[in-house]
């Protein structure tokens, strides 16, 4: 007699099916876990990387305007923390003219102006504004120097009006310019009227005036071996959340540095710890942890040639 084969179930059993629900829930969290971090992570690196595209943008943008900046003694290299414009020169880049004149009329070389200021383009936020006007072959008294020895000063009518000037960089939200002394070992007197007795490549944010500068604010670009320029800068995505008094408080959290301290030596610290500034605590989280620093060098004259002046 043939013995009966038994069967055996082929269902799965409760036991084995709350196992298995239990075994794929834990994945299922690992993974949400993995993604929501890999996510957050994405999140920071694109902030970072709009911040940085920002600054270079408006980087590349100065040093092409200084690249071409008209370095003669009677040419005006002008620069301000208490005016609009943090910076005034003349380059040989090309811009409009003023109104009625011809294509033919432009002499290649333009007024450019660089500032932060609020702007109607970007919700009146503060950002960094470009602005440039030609300079015109029939313009008189742009160029000479005077009886005293020093350039003449450019009208406020010649500079570039409020029409003249575009947003360069809207994340940018506060930029301060910085001069490195040519090392000639000697005095050198600043805008702030102190006085540096050795100039040996110091880095300093008054810039260094002419000698015989009376009433003018005049730069004297034969004392500076390099200009540095020192942003911050928030992401796009980050800057949507902020209203125009944000980021007027965001800016204030980065002063002036002082004499030898770079910009990022003196707001990389204020960066970092922005996310914990009772100061700002208002600005929502996500920009306070956005905001980037950055700083570079513009060379201006070699240190092995003080060049023409």
């Amino acid at each position: 007699m043939t013995p009966q084969t038994i069967r055996r179930p082929t269902a799965f059993t409760l036991l084995e099916l709350l196992v298995a629900i239990a075994v794929m829930a834990l994945i299922g969290v690992v993974l949400s876990q993995i993604i929501g971090a890999t996510g957050k992570t994405t999140r920071i690196s694109n902030r970072a990387i709009d911040a940085a595209s920002q600054a270079r943008i408006a980087f590349d943008r100065i040093g092409r305007d200084f690249t071409n900046l008209v370095k003669r003694a009677d040419s005006v290299f002008a620069s301000s923390t208490a005016g609009p414009d943090l910076m005034l020169f003349l380059s040989l880049v090309n811009a409009a003219g003023l109104p009625g004149s011809t294509v033919s009329d432009n002499r290649g070389i333009s007024i450019v102006a660089y500032r932060i200021a609020p702007d109607a383009t970007n919700a009146n936020r503060l950002c960094l504004l470009r602005g440039a006007r030609a300079i015109n072959w029939n313009d008189t008294g742009l160029f000479g120097l005077g009886s005293d020895g020093l350039p003449t000063a450019i009208p406020a009518a010649r500079q570039p009006a409020a029409t003249d000037f575009d947003v360069l960089a809207p994340g940018i939200i506060r930029l301060v310019v910085g001069y490195q002394l040519y090392p000639d070992n000697q005095p050198a007197t600043l805008a702030d009227n102190t006085t540096i007795l050795h100039a040996v490549g110091q880095v300093v944010y008054s810039p260094p005036l002419r000698a015989d500068t009376g009433a003018g604010q005049f730069v004297d670009l034969s004392r500076i071996s390099a200009i540095v320029i020192g942003m911050a800068a928030i992401d796009l995505e980050s800057l949507k959340l902020l209203s125009a008094a944000d980021v007027t408080s965001f800016a204030g959290i980065f002063p002036d540095p002082i004499t030898d301290e770079l910009p990022c030596q003196k707001w990389s610290p204020l960066a970092e710890s922005a996310a914990s500034n009772p100061a700002i605590s208002s600005i929502p989280l996500p920009a306070r942890q956005g905001v980037r620093v950055f700083q570079r060098f513009f060379p201006i004259t070699p240190f092995a040639s003080k060049g023409t002046q």
